[in-house]
């Protein structure tokens, strides 16, 4: 089995979830996409991308140093890269840790979704956090009694 550790915003190794199961059984590509669509959004800056390039330097000193690999970081369109990816290294599974959605990462989630199903991979996206972003039931609150 081949796999994706895609780094998308937890750019660390403690305590991460997606980093501790894709290193059980097979070969482990680690990632980071530098996707050009997301640095022109209004939320991203110059401060934002300065801290990524830090925190991409010491992820990349540590896999290093613990493990003898290279953090292999691209730059471009996400969904481009991916599927070159894919179909070089022959990949299985991709695991990320579930990200906060905002309208550019929902786009991209959904568009990643259909990648991974027309290549038949499996995308491990792990609950890191105990934030639901999935079924969410918003109105539950509101029809209890406060005692």
């Amino acid at each position: 089995m081949k796999k994706i550790l895609w780094f998308r915003y937890d750019l660390r190794i403690e305590d991460n979830e997606a980093f501790n199961k894709a290193c059980i059984g097979g070969e482990v590509l680690p990632i980071f996409i530098y996707d050009k669509e997301y640095w022109k959004l209004e939320t991203s800056s110059s401060f934002h991308l300065n801290f990524t390039k830090e925190s991409l330097d010491e992820l990349s000193n540590e896999f290093h140093k613990k493990f003898n690999i290279k953090l292999s970081i691209f730059y471009g369109n996400t969904i481009e890269i991916l599927s070159k990816l894919i179909n070089e290294f022959k990949i299985t599974d991709i695991f990320t840790n579930q990200i906060f959605r905002n309208k550019n990462t929902l786009d991209l989630d959904q568009k990643c979704i259909q990648l991974f199903n027309d290549k038949d991979i499996k995308w491990h996206q792990l609950q890191q956090f105990g934030i639901q972003l999935e079924n969410r039931k918003r109105n539950y609150w509101e029809n209890l009694t406060l005692f």
